[in-house]
């Protein structure tokens, strides 16, 4: 559910505007002066989930979407095994995998960079 529109103004004098989730008040998107948008989306805990960019050119013309994406993954310690040994065995912990995909619009290929992926403990600590 969108709603909350909010126009801002740069020292350029460039406008942009945003929009804002009723609920959660997490920006949704934002659409600068040149009338190009980058979409942001959410999880069910007001998590980033995905910010989708403009579509671009390259310098041979092609056009291309990009997209940052973060997938969660809450996982017992048990399934990575002689991770923790057997005291932390059942340990609650989270996964975080972080990535952008690239699309080639004319034909749908994809490509992946920026790979990376992090395991948080119960606390939100990192290990």
């Amino acid at each position: 559910m969108t709603g909350r529109l909010k126009t801002l103004q740069n020292a350029n004098g460039e406008v942009s505007n945003r929009t804002y989730d009723v609920l959660l008040g997490l920006m949704t998107s934002e659409t600068n002066a040149d009338n190009k948008t980058t979409q942001n989306q959410y999880d069910v805990y007001g998590r980033l989930i995905k910010t989708i960019y403009p579509i671009t050119n390259n310098q041979s013309g092609e056009k291309y979407q990009i997209e940052d994406i973060i997938e969660y993954y809450d996982q017992i310690v048990d399934n990575i095994p002689n991770y923790f040994g057997d005291e932390n065995k059942y340990l609650i912990t989270s996964r975080v995998d972080f990535y952008t995909k690239t699309t080639r619009v004319s034909d749908n290929a994809v490509n992946y960079d920026n790979i990376k992926h992090e395991i948080y403990d119960g606390f939100g600590m990192p290990y």
